[in-house]
């Protein structure tokens, strides 16, 4: 009987003891696959190098090695534009990335948990730009009823072309729209393949000094188009210490622009082989630049959001409007700023 009983015993200890190693087996594995994306103390970044101001904030952040110097080892990922961008952070290929207004929106709804960090241009210019030799027909917004505009669906530029012609009583409806990488409008516009386009800097500038366009429409300085940065939510909540280091490098790095603009430009200019004197004028009219400005986002960006989350669904760009005040996270640009 006291035999029996010893058995007993000795099996509910094994058990036990199984079932105390299974939790601490559990525990394990989830803090290795909490920290994954974090090994060696990688951040991979997805930038476009094609994109003036917010090229300038990633060559300063390689350059001077800021994330380096806070024990970090960046992979800079390059990419044309925002959507091809926005797969690699759906699939977890990123954990941070750059992008328009628009390519934030239709990351955050994608259901990604990303979280706006940051807003790195605050008024960046946009303009449609019409083929030099039918500038004489198309003088105005209006006069693009039915022609051909070159522009990436899914970009800025995308929902800044609908504001324009939503501004002059007109609707996307009302032009033939050519789905042309940034890369490509130049080109189709010396071709006559399009009637108009509607790039980013430096394109927009490069056109402009090349004569092949004429600007019909473009914004002004406190107009507003801002772009942000943004970090998966997977990685903020594994390595909240690496998203504040990535804040501080961008916040250095913009105050050493604002600086040392030229060099700057320079550095872009050598990775896209472009002229220096174009990637200066093509984002000299961003006011982040001013000395003071700094990479928070302002008090209208969930109104913003909205705005451009209201056109992204009515293209059928997302399915539902996602709660921006989920996405939005200015905690650690506040640390960083220093702002109680």
């Amino acid at each position: 009987m006291f035999k029996n009983i010893s058995k007993i015993k000795i099996k509910i200890i094994v058990s036990v003891v199984i079932a105390i190693l299974a939790v601490v087996f559990l525990v394990v594995c989830y803090l290795l696959n909490s920290n994954k994306d974090n090994k060696n103390n990688v951040i991979r970044i997805g930038y476009q190098p094609y994109w003036s101001l917010h090229s300038n904030m990633i060559q300063t952040m390689k350059r001077l090695k800021l994330l380096e110097k806070r024990g970090y080892n960046p992979e800079y990922v390059s990419f044309l534009s925002g959507p091809p961008l926005n797969q690699a952070m759906v699939s977890e290929n990123l954990d941070a990335g750059f992008g328009g207004n628009l390519p934030a929106v239709s990351l955050i709804a994608s259901g990604a948990g990303v979280k706006i960090i940051a807003e790195t241009v605050k008024s960046y210019r946009q303009a449609i730009i019409v083929d030099k030799e039918k500038s004489k027909e198309i003088k105005t917004v209006k006069d693009l009823a039915g022609k051909k505009i070159g522009l990436v669906v899914g970009s800025g530029s995308h929902y800044y072309f609908y504001k324009t012609l939503k501004d002059n009583g007109m609707d996307l409806k009302d032009v033939n729209l050519v789905n042309l990488a940034v890369t490509e409008q130049s080109q189709a516009l010396l071709l006559h393949q399009i009637d108009a386009c509607d790039p980013w800097e430096p394109w927009t500038t490069k056109i402009e000094k090349n004569g092949s366009g004429v600007i019909i429409s473009q914004t002004e300085k406190e107009a507003g188009f801002p772009c942000y940065a943004y970090v998966r939510g997977k990685f903020v909540d594994a390595n909240p210490k690496a998203v504040l280091a990535f804040v501080e490098a961008m916040q250095e790095a913009l105050v050493y622009m604002q600086k040392n603009y030229d060099q700057t430009c320079g550095w872009v200019a050598e990775e896209t082989k472009e002229e220096q004197s174009i990637i200066y004028d093509s984002s000299k009219n961003d006011k982040i630049l001013e000395i003071g400005e700094n990479i928070k986002p302002r008090s209208s960006t969930l109104e913003h959001l909205t705005d451009v989350g209201n056109f992204a669904l009515s293209q059928g760009l997302i399915k539902d409007i996602p709660d921006f005040s989920k996405a939005v996270d200015t905690s650690f640009v506040d640390k960083v700023l220093k702002i109680k």
